[in-house]
């Protein structure tokens, strides 16, 4: 699906995320050795941003990000929110409506937040 919708993209590798730390090395050798411009980790939060901080300066990738449900949505595994709520930065929140087993994954969200919130006023912007 990604390739077809996003035909100039190129996927150079992949991993299933059940895998345990003893394969963490053989990981980060694969993606030093493609050296992508974008990696998108797809372990759930925070999983995937403490797997990122801890392998960053081994990764040889220009963006790491983690990506919670968007990677289902562009694989066209999972509908986006309607209209109505993606208009109101709501999406999170119709999930969380429709798939109740979700709740604990986003009990985090509010404390990212708030630490977002205070970050912008420490810096003054």
């Amino acid at each position: 699906m990604i390739a077809a919708n996003y035909p100039q993209v190129t996927v150079a590798g992949r991993q299933h995320g059940f895998f345990d730390a003893s394969e963490d090395e053989r990981i980060v050798s694969d993606i030093q050795s493609l050296r992508p411009d974008l990696l998108i980790v797809a372990l759930g939060a925070p999983k995937a941003e403490r797997w990122i901080h801890a392998y960053k300066d081994r990764l040889q990738a220009t963006v790491a990000m983690g990506v919670g449900g968007s990677l289902d949505i562009l694989a066209g595994k999972v509908k986006r929110a309607p209209r109505l709520w993606q208009q109101l930065h709501a999406e999170w929140l119709y999930r969380l409506l429709h798939q109740p087993s979700r709740w604990r994954r986003q009990l985090i969200l509010p404390r990212f937040a708030i630490r977002a919130i205070f970050f912008k006023e420490a810096r003054g912007t």
